[in-house]
């Protein structure tokens, strides 16, 4: 394979069927060419020293490149590599759901503004989203225009100067001692009986249990050793129906805290 020069770019196709390349130029800024063709895109490669011809609207600068392109090659490409399988998946559901196709995420990233970005968050708590998910989403944004930052896409973070609720602290509640006794009598019939009644006793959660093995239970010193956890990780491809689909993974818990003995 044919090695790249130093400001040749890399060409790949886009979603939207358009050829781009990605490079940087003297001054180590991030730029973007675009074209129909990867043909075309690698002629435009070739002539981009020459300044009259990249000023044409369908060559770009990197001005043209939505925020919800921005955002997903930062996901994809800076992002999904530092962080567990989960958090990707989770950090991809947010995208899809609350940036693609969005009002702000059709924004020219060099047109989004402190005003456009605080009006959007507004919006999805008017819309009845919680505090975390209004934060979960903020985090992807920022984190990106970060990125942009760094990369000399953008001169400045317009998200830095947003406000965005407080988080909520979780206060947990327990069952009491006569729902734990109803508990037992509605599921002693039950195939997942063990499941529940481990769950309610040890104080495990859910993919903590369903990701026991016996070599991780000491019957005779009636211990459970926490060492994984079922994750539900959603595929980031789409089917020919316009699904993704999920798959279950046993992994490593989360934090380091999470790995435990619990006595029974």
């Amino acid at each position: 394979m044919r090695k790249r020069k130093n400001g040749e770019g890399s060409i790949y196709k886009r979603k939207d069927g358009r050829w781009c390349a990605a490079y940087y130029d003297e001054g180590y800024n991030r730029r973007y060419i675009y074209g129909r063709t990867k043909a075309e895109v690698q002629k435009k490669l070739k002539r981009k020293d020459d300044d009259s011809a990249l000023k044409e609207k369908d060559e770009g600068n990197g001005n043209d490149v939505k925020l919800e392109e921005w955002v997903l090659d930062y996901l994809e490409n800076y992002k999904k590599n530092e962080i567990k399988a989960t958090t990707y998946s989770s950090y991809m559901i947010i995208f899809h759901k609350h940036i693609e196709n969005s009002k702000i995420g059709k924004m020219e990233l060099d047109k989004v503004t402190v005003e456009s970005l605080q009006k959007f968050y507004s919006n999805k708590i008017s819309e009845g989203y919680s505090s975390k998910t209004v934060r979960s989403i903020e985090t992807i944004i920022n984190s990106a225009l970060e990125m942009a930052v760094k990369t000399r896409v953008l001169k400045e973070n317009p998200n830095r100067y947003t406000t965005i609720p407080k988080k909520v602290r979780y206060e947990a509640s327990v069952l009491t001692k006569d729902e734990v006794e109803r508990l037992q009598k509605e599921a002693k019939d039950d195939e997942l009986y063990p499941i529940v009644i481990t769950t309610v006793y040890s104080g495990m959660r859910k993919g903590e249990v369903m990701a026991l093995k016996w070599e991780n239970v000491d019957m005779n010193e009636k211990r459970i050793f926490v060492k994984n956890s079922l994750c539900r990780i959603v595929d980031d491809k789409v089917d020919e129906q316009g699904h993704r689909h999920a798959r279950y993974v046993i992994m490593e818990p989360k934090t380091k805290k999470s790995v435990r003995m619990i006595l029974c």
